[in-house]
């Protein structure tokens, strides 16, 4: 089962990544952009699983290769900010 990112906006620079093994609780980020969080649970969740399945809110950009989510975190930052805008 691959796991699941769940980030959720706290405040203004202020976000929050659960890394969910279905309910279960595997681990948490803490960062100051939904860039950041993507980044950091990539680089430090372990042990590193090919890929995440990534949500912010109520939006996913789907199953993302966590090579991906080293390496282009701000491009799957912004199209988690403009599909979560587009429907919440």
């Amino acid at each position: 089962m691959l796991p699941t990112l769940r980030i959720e906006k706290i405040d203004q620079g202020e976000y929050h990544g659960r890394i969910l093994d279905g309910r279960e609780l595997l681990g948490e980020v803490w960062q100051a952009t939904i860039a950041d969080v993507i980044g950091e649970a990539a680089r430090h969740y372990q042990p590193a699983p090919k890929a995440f399945n990534v949500y912010y809110g109520p939006v996913s950009v789907g199953t993302t290769l966590r090579e991906v989510m080293l390496y282009d975190a701000e491009t799957l930052a912004q199209r988690l900010v403009r599909l979560e805008g587009s429907v919440g």
